[in-house]
């Protein structure tokens, strides 16, 4: 079953998000746990998810449900 989550259409909040990822980032590439590698994968693939999406935001190209609602 597909999930949906409410993201924020102002692009502060969505910078908001992006920072708060990078400092995640940070913090797990500073800890010597043996999936450290692993996690920091999985935290740049949102990250660039993240970032292409308000990227997408910004260029106007936001999803036509957000834009109508």
């Amino acid at each position: 079953m597909l999930k949906t989550y409410d993201v924020p259409v102002n692009p502060t909040e969505r910078t908001h998000h992006l920072i708060s990822l990078a400092e995640l980032m940070r913090d797990v590439w500073g800890s010597k746990a043996d999936s450290r590698d692993d996690y920091l994968e999985a935290l740049i693939a949102m990250l660039d998810m993240s970032l292409r999406d308000l990227h997408g935001l910004l260029e106007g190209n936001e999803l036509p449900e957000v834009r109508h609602a």
